[in-house]
């Protein structure tokens, strides 16, 4: 039997940037939009579903407390995972008595050159 060493996962360093990116992308949607539909209610005399300033404003200011800590909370786990790769990297180095450039580099038609 042969044995197998653990793969380290990829989509686990993306994926914190992909959530501080949509957290971020969303925030600013909600700021630009938001409030100018709002005003557009209000121009056209649509009152029905006015929603008023303080209500906007507390929302915006919500979202944007979740936005920083969602930013955080994904920087965190995006520097987490980083250092596993990086320690996933060393080891896979060690065990394969490599201490130069990783195996990728090392079988790159430009490293045999």
């Amino acid at each position: 039997m042969s044995q197998s060493r653990p793969k380290f996962n990829r989509v686990r360093l993306i994926a914190p940037l992909i959530l501080i990116a949509f957290a971020v992308f969303w925030y600013e949607f909600s700021v630009t939009y938001i409030q100018g539909a709002d005003n557009q209610l209000v121009a056209k005399g649509n009152l029905a579903v006015y929603v008023t300033v303080q209500q906007v404003t507390a929302y915006l200011q919500a979202l944007r407390l979740t936005t920083y800590a969602t930013a955080a909370v994904g920087a965190l786990a995006f520097a987490y995972y980083l250092v596993k790769l990086l320690r996933f990297r060393a080891a896979d180095a060690r065990v394969s008595g490599q201490t130069g450039p990783s195996r990728r580099e090392a079988s790159s038609p430009q490293a045999q050159q």
